[in-house]
């Protein structure tokens, strides 16, 4: 069911499962690093789109730090990100957004909401996908996505804990 904001932005489920599909082919078995991003860019430059727009950001700069991409070579439109998004799977990194679908173009009240909303769905997927580390890339993701991830794992481990401690009891 649609939400008054997805209806307001004239979005639909379609968007949503082209970023999934998009996402998981690049899914690697094991996930080493886990990249938080706050969402897709109403650009169309989807991080795991295969290839550029010119307006790549994320993706370019990404590409630039784990030596994908030379630093000092711009990355132009039309350029296929196919192999480096091979390359980037294949060494265990994976990237997901706080928010299924673009907020950048969305008031900064709605903004924050939308980023809040979206945090909650985050210790699930995380879970999921058992990384062995997490990396929250954008400032206004970092406090709402650390608040939702720590409440969450300071819970499970409380009620892990807490079941251990009945089991030794009844033992």
């Amino acid at each position: 069911m649609s939400s008054s904001l997805d209806i307001a932005l004239g979005t639909t489920q379609a968007p949503k499962d082209k970023y999934t599909v998009s996402r998981n082919k690049y899914k690697p078995n094991k996930v080493n690093v886990l990249l938080i991003a706050e969402s897709p860019p109403s650009s169309g430059g989807y991080f795991y789109s295969e290839t550029t727009i010119g307006k790549d950001h994320l993706f370019r700069e990404t590409m630039k730090v784990l030596g994908f991409w030379p630093i000092d070579r711009p990355m132009r439109k039309g350029c296929d990100k196919q192999s480096m998004l091979s390359r980037f799977r294949s060494i265990g990194f994976f990237l997901i957004d706080t928010c299924e679908l673009p907020v950048d173009k969305l008031r900064p009240r709605q903004r924050r909401i939308s980023t809040i909303q979206g945090s909650s769905t985050l210790p699930r997927r995380v879970r999921e996908l058992d990384p062995t580390r997490i990396l929250i890339v954008k400032k206004t993701v970092f406090k709402p996505a650390r608040q939702s991830l720590t409440e969450s794992y300071t819970n499970t481990d409380r009620e892990e804990n807490s079941v251990q401690a009945r089991k030794a009891i009844l033992d």
